[in-house]
């Protein structure tokens, strides 16, 4: 394990900053059609059935302890296809070489869920699919249909991990490789993904600290089972389109009351309800009550981070109370981070938010948020001090609600909505 972790100091040198850890299960005879663990192998400590994904979480836990080695202070990224239980302390994980098909895209939601279950929070699977069926001849294909592939980039930018990729024997698998009406989608979709980023990377912190994953089955804390919808988080109900020809579908909220991501219609919950779900647009509701912070969409996720902060509000039902959380930092140290919690409590007709700073070892580029409320507000005291708040139309991202906005600093403590 030593050595293994010296063999990367030549890529630190030359500037690589994340691993990828493949082919790790191991596999024995490479192309061909066999069941590796019916190989009649012996390691020094039992079979391979054994020990063959636990050596895996060995090499990551290598290259892992390597790279910190190489960089004190510095977090690693390890991305590794194998792993046994406890594999997640050391990489992320994607499902390996899964197929271009429809099947395969509804597995994707299936084996994020269950890895997310068994612990792993920073799962995804390659978008568009890598191959195009088992066997020696699977790794050959033709590019996928275009309205697969966009699908498949809708489920892709909700789940933790998120590439595109494909083998190397077909043709390019790029968002412009399927055309212009593909292209513009896939830029939809990425510019949604950028802007949750600040809430994926809140919930990525709250795994750290509490074991909940990112993407949770919904009756993980609802009274709904259902497998073909998850929550990302405790705020954000994703219902994929996985068929193909479908350009809409049913959706079974749970208990509370839902807001459409792109229309800003509330939904009451404990039902089911059709939703239209053309190119591009997945069904995605936001629990009401939530306090959800975006950030305006930038070229990378580093820029994105660092770009204008806003807060999306909704008034909670009565005795319940809304929470959320901003995470900021570097991008790459261990402990220098900028934490803010924020409560949101209905006090009859008026709505109270309190901000709790409780990490601030890291001072964010940002200085102001913009606080969006429902339209119904019109007034807010902040920090004892009354403002008025200005009526604005949100159209990014094919959105289409309008919300009483303000900018307020970053560090405030309280705001009183009236």
């Amino acid at each position: 394990r030593d050595a293994w972790g010296k063999f990367h100091e030549p890529l630190v040198d030359a500037g690589i900053s994340g691993f990828w850890n493949d082919m790790n299960d191991p596999v024995l005879r490479v192309a061909e059609v066999y069941d590796p663990l019916q190989e009649d192998i012996r390691h020094k400590d039992g079979s391979h059935a054994k020990l063959r994904n636990t050596y895996a979480n060995a090499m990551a836990e290598a290259t892992r302890t390597g790279l910190q080695a190489l960089r004190p202070g510095v977090r690693p990224f390890v991305l590794t296809r194998s792993g046994f239980l406890g594999v997640q302390r050391h990489a992320a994980v994607w499902t390996g070489d899964n197929h271009s098909t429809w099947a395969h895209l509804v597995e994707n939601v299936h084996m994020a869920v269950n890895l997310s279950l068994s612990g792993v929070p920073i799962v995804g699977a390659d978008v568009g699919g890598f191959g195009r069926g088992p066997g020696k001849y699977g790794a050959v294909k033709w590019r996928p249909p275009a309205e697969l592939f966009v699908r498949w980039m809708e489920l892709g930018s909700l789940m933790p991990f998120y590439r595109v990729h494909c083998t190397l024997y077909a043709p390019r698998q790029e968002p412009w490789s399927f055309g212009k009406r593909a292209l513009d989608v896939s830029r939809t979709v990425l510019r949604r993904r950028y802007r949750l980023l600040p809430y994926l990377y809140a919930k990525a912190l709250e795994a750290h600290e509490t074991g909940l994953p990112i993407v949770r089955a919904l009756w993980l804390s609802e009274d709904v089972k259902r497998d073909d919808e998850f929550l990302v988080g405790d705020a954000l109900l994703v219902a994929p389109i996985l068929e193909k020809g479908a350009t809409k579908r049913t959706v079974q909220l749970p208990a509370g009351s839902w807001i459409d991501w792109h229309t800003g219609d509330v939904h009451a919950g404990g039902r089911v309800v059709d939703v239209d779900a053309p190119w591009g647009r997945t069904p995605l509701f936001v629990r009401a009550g939530s306090c959800l912070f975006t950030a305006d969409p930038k070229r990378n996720a580093d820029e994105t981070l660092r770009a204008a902060i806003a807060l999306d509000v909704s008034a909670p039902a009565p005795d319940a109370k809304g929470v959320g959380t901003l995470f900021l930092d570097d991008g790459s140290s261990e402990s220098r981070r900028f934490v803010v919690d924020v409560t949101s409590e209905d006090l009859g007709g008026r709505l109270k938010l309190t901000f709790t700073t409780r990490a601030s070892t890291f001072t964010p580029e940002q200085t102001e948020l913009e606080l969006r409320a429902p339209r119904a507000f019109t007034t807010a005291l902040v920090d004892g001090a009354r403002r008025s708040l200005e009526t604005r139309s949100i159209v990014e991202e094919e959105r289409r609600y309008t919300a009483s906005t303000l900018r307020v600093p970053i560090g405030v403590g309280e705001i009183v909505l009236e």
